[in-house]
């Protein structure tokens, strides 16, 4: 059972989480953290049944106090127009975290 746990984590999809509040603070809860701690935030992929995004997802206006990207195989790709239009005005291919506001509207998992 151990060997299939550690399979299964080996493959699990990259995490966007956009916090509500500036600062990365925890505010009302709203959803989950990939960690289980109640944070007042919105998580990609976290909500999907097998933990792997692919394609474009919105980033709602209530959400853009700060982020934490949790790098797994997956880079990410973030624009500021809505439906991932136009050139990414950032991408990632490792781990970062920003509690500061930010204007991204949508987020790129890139398909693995």
């Amino acid at each position: 059972m151990l060997v299939w746990v550690l399979f299964e984590k080996a493959y699990a999809g990259s995490t966007f989480i956009a916090y509500q509040q500036p600062g990365c603070a925890k505010g009302p809860v709203v959803d989950v953290d990939v960690d289980g701690d109640a944070c007042g935030c919105y998580a990609i992929p976290s909500d999907y049944p097998d933990g792997h995004a692919c394609g474009c997802y919105a980033l709602t206006s209530d959400y853009r106090g700060g982020y934490n990207f949790d790098y797994q195989i997956q880079g990410i790709a973030l624009y500021n127009t809505a439906g991932c239009a136009g050139k990414p005005d950032a991408v990632m291919f490792n781990s970062q975290r920003d509690c500061n506001p930010f204007g991204w509207n949508s987020v790129y998992f890139f398909c693995t």
